[in-house]
């Protein structure tokens, strides 16, 4: 196992080509880490160009670049990236020190930055318990405790299920925390930095903790304060006055809404009120199709014989059949006979529509109705 991994860092190596395959180089030595174990993988370079790929076949890590490389390899990692994901495997191993006296179990994890969180084997999980977990993760960071790291032959370690390894590398943070482990590490908890609880989400019969630590803390604060920037740019207000102001629009807007609705069943009204006196059956572009359903159901208030409403938008055109005697499946059917189309509704309403052309398919209902008498 590499020893590279002890140290948080080892961030530049020149070490020299092993093998080739497909593109994909294998060297004598390597700094950088491939995704595994719930750690995502390094970045950097190697002679200059971006790592594009990191793949492991078994114990041994596969590095892609765009072209073609020769010795000497000289490997340089991104330092941050390799913070990033060191702070967040650090602090669930602290995680896992926390939970297991409780016998409570990290069952699943997310270490991606801005989406960082731990699931656990309790479906009722109290604030309470969330702050003792808080406050024991700042505590070990402020602790700053080195982690140390022990290497046993795979036959000699007491877990039987790590006999089939070569070697099996031990972690410990002092005495909150030992267990096997091949990812890298900080070197001590005060390099987490940071540890922050955001909510907790019931998932099934467990609970999934949201949390954010080191880098990836202080990226979601900016990230979420450029938001927070951008909302007040938008209103045009202070941010301490925010939250009222997003209120007050909220109220606003369902005020704007009931009132639009009055308007609107005003306006279904009068359209309906002024197509049931026109002689014409079938009434082109006179209403918006948002408000065909509407006016069609006020249609059936008044005494009419047939009404056809139709309004073409974006290359479709809608329509809506209405009439009192139950002729609307009727008149559907034939329509459908002729053209592709789609629809439905009751005997004395149906809606529908079609790509073909408004001409066309008032063409259609001329014929169709003409039939009917």
């Amino acid at each position: 196992m590499l020893r590279h991994y002890d140290d948080l860092f080892d961030w530049n190596l020149t070490t020299t080509i092993a093998e080739e395959q497909d593109g994909y180089y294998r060297f004598e030595d390597t700094i950088f880490y491939g995704a595994k174990g719930g750690m995502l993988a390094d970045h950097g370079t190697i002679n200059g160009q971006p790592v594009l790929d990191l793949k492991w076949e078994g114990d041994r890590l596969f590095h892609k670049v765009a072209e073609p490389l020769s010795n000497p390899i000289h490997l340089a990692l991104d330092g941050k990236r390799r913070l990033l994901n060191s702070q967040i495997q650090s602090a669930l191993h602290l995680l896992d020190g926390y939970y297991r006296p409780y016998d409570i179990q990290l069952t699943a994890v997310s270490v991606e930055p801005g989406n960082q969180w731990y699931q656990i084997n309790r479906n009722q999980v109290t604030e309470e318990d969330l702050a003792k977990v808080e406050n024991h993760m700042q505590d070990a960071i402020l602790a700053a405790i080195p982690v140390t790291y022990e290497y046993y032959p795979g036959s000699k370690y007491p877990d039987p299920a790590y006999a089939q390894h070569d070697e099996v590398r031990v972690v410990s943070f002092g005495n909150l925390d030992r267990q096997p482990c091949g990812t890298p590490h900080v070197n001590n908890t005060s390099q987490i930095a940071s540890f922050v609880i955001l909510g907790q989400k019931k998932h099934g019969d467990q609970t999934r903790v949201e949390i954010a630590v080191g880098l990836a803390a202080s990226q979601l604060l900016q990230a979420k304060n450029h938001k927070v920037e951008a909302i007040r740019h938008l209103l045009n207000t202070k941010e301490e006055t925010i939250v009222e102001d997003i209120e007050e629009l909220i109220d606003l807007k369902k005020k704007n809404k009931d009132r639009l609705k009055v308007l609107s069943d005003s306006l279904a009204d009068y359209q309906s009120e002024a197509i049931a006196q026109s002689p014409e059956i079938i009434i082109q572009d006179q209403v918006a199709i948002e408000s065909m359903r509407q006016v069609s159901q006020n249609l059936l208030k008044h005494p009419i014989d047939l009404k056809i409403l139709t309004n073409q938008e974006d290359g479709v055109c809608h329509f809506s059949i209405v009439s009192p005697a139950g002729q609307a499946r009727d008149i559907l059917n034939s329509l459908e006979a002729e053209i592709n189309l789609r629809g439905g509704g009751s005997p004395k309403i149906v809606s529908g529509r079609t790509e073909h052309a408004q001409e066309e398919l008032v063409q259609l209902f001329n014929q169709i109705v003409s039939n009917l008498k």
